[in-house]
């Protein structure tokens, strides 16, 4: 599809909509309090299909199937944020193409004190930005795309990745 051409409009939400982001908001609930990856990898199990395909962005890419959200995306983030919190602005959920979809946007954020995905830590609070969608499928989540503001986390540590880019292309 051209990026440019008009998309197919969304479809209106509907009560599956609404238990859908209702099944969401309950796993969100398991990031509460501590941040325990146990606790989060529990909500995980059984609300992700086994065969769920999860995709997140560089460096991750694609995940393991399942459960990969935890193992592959949250269990990293959480070692190197010690204290992990996630905090969440905004969810919505509706129909679009025949498939049910729910996205939420936010935080992680904690004390850096171990390296991310070859990051080097920093031991200062450090915030990353994050944007989750979900495609949801019998009350259960069959797929995810997890976007990770990894430059903005860079920006942080006084890296400026865009700017470098810029001078470089100068």
């Amino acid at each position: 599809m051209n990026p440019r051409a008009n998309r197919p409009e969304m479809g209106i939400a509907t009560q599956t909509s609404a238990e859908n982001k209702e099944l969401y908001a309950r796993f969100l609930d398991s990031f509460a309090d501590d941040g325990s990856v146990e606790k989060i990898a529990a909500a995980a199990l059984a609300l992700f299909d086994p065969n769920a395909e999860i995709n997140a962005s560089h460096p991750i890419n694609e995940a393991r199937p399942g459960t990969g959200y935890v193992t592959d995306v949250i269990g990293p983030i959480a070692n190197a944020f010690e204290g992990l919190v996630r905090q969440n602005y905004v969810m919505i959920g509706g129909e679009y193409l025949g498939a049910e979809w729910v996205t939420s946007t936010g935080y992680f954020h904690g004390h850096f004190t171990n390296p991310l995905f070859g990051i080097p830590l920093s031991g200062k609070l450090a915030y990353l930005r994050d944007c989750d969608w979900w495609r949801c499928q019998n009350g259960k989540i069959i797929e995810n795309w997890c976007m990770l503001d990894i430059p903005h986390l860079l920006l942080q540590l006084g890296y400026d990745l865009f700017s470098e880019i810029s001078e470089q292309a100068a």
